[in-house]
């Protein structure tokens, strides 16, 4: 595979060894045979890889740069976080590379690929699931990690997120103080076992405990997309529910379009 483009993973392939094995050559580790480090030359001059200026010097220590992977920029929450992400590391001289991933799990990978290429000093990852994929990703590069919002399932990294049973069972137990019984919820994937599944049993949870009965009808996914949360929205209205919970402020701005239309 020869051409511009080529990447560290390709070298790794080409040579059938790890990405790391291909670091410790471009950095003239110690640790790496003879063979292997001829192996990986080669690779590296047939894909015509070309290292970049940090993976060719062998004293740098640390770049001052942090990976920032998030989900969806389009999203009214996320450049909040970014704008504050980016305010605290400029107090500390770092520079941040922003990576939008809409979600998909070979973007995810692929900026996984190019920050450990660019040997930024950590990654904060934010995320409605952290795949296994991407775990294995953070493995090979052995870049420090911190994920934000989210959770892995073995919990290994550390992780900065907010109560989101708790908070869910909040709003609803306020719509309920104001006497609404038959409330509706507007909720992210139910494939999402924070954002999503969390919620719901914080809605739930709500429910049960001032005697009103769970309906799955009244549930409805908005997967914390404008358009879907605004159908979801629709389809509440259908079963006149007198409160709607949202689970998200973009999605709460979807139902009230939503309603306002029905008006």
């Amino acid at each position: 595979m020869i051409g511009m483009g080529a990447t560290i993973k390709d070298v790794a392939r080409e040579a059938k060894v790890s990405i790391a094995t291909v670091s410790r050559v471009l950095n003239n580790s110690a640790v790496v045979t003879e063979e292997t480090r001829q192996r990986v030359l080669e690779a590296i001059k047939k894909t015509g890889y070309k290292p970049n200026a940090l993976a060719r010097s062998l004293k740098i220590q640390k770049t001052h740069t942090i990976g920032l992977i998030i989900p969806d920029i389009s999203s009214t929450f996320y450049p909040e976080v970014v704008r504050g992400i980016e305010d605290i590391a400029a107090m500390y001289n770092y520079n941040i590379f922003l990576c939008n991933t809409d979600q998909k799990e070979d973007k995810e990978i692929k900026y996984i690929e190019i920050l450990g290429e660019k040997q930024v000093d950590g990654i904060i990852f934010m995320g409605d699931v952290v795949r296994d994929s991407v775990i294995q990703a953070f493995n090979e590069f052995k870049v420090p990690v911190v994920l934000a919002g989210t959770q892995d399932k073995e919990k290994r990294y550390p992780s900065v997120m907010i109560d989101n049973e708790k908070a869910a069972y909040d709003a609803v137990k306020y719509l309920i103080s104001l006497g609404h019984k038959k409330i509706g919820m507007i909720a992210g994937s139910m494939q999402d076992p924070i954002a999503g599944l969390q919620r719901i049993e914080g809605y739930k949870r709500a429910l049960e405990e001032h005697g009103i009965k769970y309906d799955p009808e009244l549930v409805v996914e908005g997967e914390f997309k404008t358009r879907k949360a605004y159908l979801a929205m629709l389809k509440l209205l259908e079963h006149k529910v007198t409160a709607v919970f949202a689970a998200s402020d973009d999605m709460a701005a979807a139902a009230i379009n939503a309603i306002l239309t029905q008006t």
